[in-house]
């Protein structure tokens, strides 16, 4: 699990509890909330989790994370990729404009390849839930910073 902020993975009637997926809940713990978040990338069978295939928009889009490859780094790039690997394209690209959409106006500054990914279930591929979202406040009305 990677990025900036602290993670952990906790089993939870028998699925795992991880990052950004949208069925959330707050459970006490302690003195404080913890912000449970079931995990997009597993599912509980009786013989253990099952792991899905997962391969990062940097892969899709076959690019690296350097400077250098940053013209690929691209929506519509990306919703080209859609169209030929996802086995639902017309959704996953509606789903990658509402998140574009979501990214300018939440100003979220940490918008990057690394932050979308195709998840293999069952029937094919998809777009993974959305994931690592950081929302910064507005500092200014006169100038807004996106990536």
């Amino acid at each position: 699990m990677g990025g900036a902020r602290p993670k952990a993975t906790i089993e939870d009637a028998q699925s795992l509890c991880g990052l950004n997926v949208t069925q959330a809940r707050l459970e006490a713990v302690g003195e404080s909330d913890v912000l449970m978040l079931q995990r997009f990338d597993r599912d509980y069978t009786d013989k253990g989790y099952l792991r899905f295939g997962f391969v990062r928009g940097l892969t899709v889009l076959d690019c690296g994370d350097s400077h250098l490859d940053r013209e690929r780094w691209s929506y519509p790039l990306m919703a080209d990729n859609l169209r030929r690997r996802s086995d639902k394209p017309e959704a996953d690209c509606a789903e990658l404009f509402r998140r574009m959409v979501f990214n300018a106006a939440m100003t979220h500054n940490d918008d990057h390849p690394r932050n979308h990914a195709l998840l293999r279930g069952r029937k094919g591929w998809r777009l993974s839930p959305a994931y690592d979202l950081v929302p910064a406040p507005v500092v200014s009305l006169e100038r807004r910073d996106l990536t």
